[in-house]
């Protein structure tokens, strides 16, 4: 009886040590998580801006290049007339 009992003490021990493994690893890896997406949402951000920047940057080139095509249209179709 002692014997089962020293045994039964053994092996909640054991899974007392387990548990609590897990559990430590689980919150190890929910703040690993927890920094990544952070670091993602600023990433994020930043690509935005980026884009942002970008976007602005090219419009009056657009505009440029679709004055361009517009003027050279009509001096084309002078020469064909």
């Amino acid at each position: 009886m002692i014997t089962a009992a020293g045994t039964a003490v053994t092996n909640a021990t054991a899974a007392v040590g387990t548990a609590t493994t897990a559990k430590n690893t689980a919150t190890t890896n929910v703040a690993t998580i927890t920094s990544q997406l952070a670091q993602a949402n600023t990433d994020l951000t930043r690509g935005k801006d980026l884009l942002a920047t970008l976007n602005t940057a090219l419009t009056p080139l657009t505009e440029a290049v679709t004055v361009a095509k517009a003027m050279l249209k009509i001096e084309t179709d002078k020469k064909a007339a």
